[in-house]
């Protein structure tokens, strides 16, 4: 059922994006298929490793309109044997970030993801077109802002250590506070 609304939501802001002036378009088109690349490759990981789906399953529940990783590119990921040729299919690609620390793999995928994403978004954001791509970009980083947050409360509440609290952060926080 999640597969199915994501599958929806991202059908219906790729659409949206349709209506833009040719430069917004564009730009919304790269980050929206960022995003999508990333949760493909997440779930592609996830669905190999730990729910041992078969291809045609992972091809099923992929998400369409990726950015760098096209149909083709998506179901030769999802024929990988196991997770680690995946990785070794990603590794040196764009988004190998996202393979490259085994030891953080499986905790900290998510988290990556996120702030690949921020870094992304404040990119645009700095550009400063006074435009559509500005407002959504700072959407995204107030987003993020309200992710970190919510996560220092909670390392609050379960007297997480300061410095692992921060592991969980998007944004990096300078020095020992906070």
């Amino acid at each position: 059922m999640e597969m199915v609304l994501d599958r929806l939501y991202f059908t219906s802001l790729y659409n949206q994006i349709g209506k833009l002036d040719k430069h917004d378009e564009c730009v919304q088109k790269e980050l929206l298929g960022k995003n999508i690349d990333l949760l493909n490759l997440e779930w592609i990981y996830r669905g190999l490793k730990f729910y041992k789906l078969s291809p045609e399953e992972l091809i099923n529940y992929t998400l369409i309109g990726g950015y760098m990783l096209k149909y083709n590119d998506i179901k030769n990921l999802c024929y990988s044997k196991d997770e680690k040729e995946l990785i070794d299919r990603m590794i040196n690609s764009s988004y190998g970030f996202l393979f490259d620390n085994k030891d953080t793999l499986d905790l900290f995928m998510e988290r990556r993801i996120e702030r690949y994403l921020y870094f992304q978004f404040l990119s645009y954001y700095r550009k400063g077109r006074m435009d559509i791509t500005q407002s959504i970009a700072y959407m995204h980083i107030l987003e993020y802002e309200m992710r970190d947050i919510i996560s220092i409360i909670e390392a609050i509440r379960y007297n997480l250590d300061k410095n692992q609290a921060k592991r969980y952060l998007v944004r990096r926080i300078k020095g020992s506070e906070l």
